[in-house]
């Protein structure tokens, strides 16, 4: 598939990756986040580790951002992080010192 791509074999590329079950078309943003988050779900439910998954995407930041906390809350929901969103402030003190404080909240 890489090849392909590599040579400009667009169409065989997209072949290999449709023939493996590997890629996905929705009409909407949401329908493709949707089967996004459905098939992590299910891959991680059959035994595969976040370290064996791999999103790959063409969207903007912003959604990317969103497929990130969608993802992060499957994992928190699984006990893999913790129950609550962790807030780090920095700032500096008066000695001109760093200081960084986490807090769960």
């Amino acid at each position: 598939m890489c090849r392909d791509l590599r040579l400009g074999r667009s169409e065989e590329a997209l072949e290999s990756l449709k023939s493996r079950n590997r890629l996905s078309v929705a009409e909407t943003q949401a329908e493709a986040v949707g089967r996004l988050l459905d098939d992590y779900r299910a891959r991680r439910d059959q035994g595969l580790a976040p370290r064996d998954l791999v999103v790959v995407t063409d969207t903007s930041n912003q959604q990317i951002d969103q497929l990130n906390r969608l993802i992060q809350d499957d994992r928190r929901q699984r006990g893999e992080l913790y129950r609550q969103p962790l807030v780090v402030n920095d700032t500096v003190s008066e000695e001109g010192r760093a200081v960084i404080m986490c807090v769960l909240s």
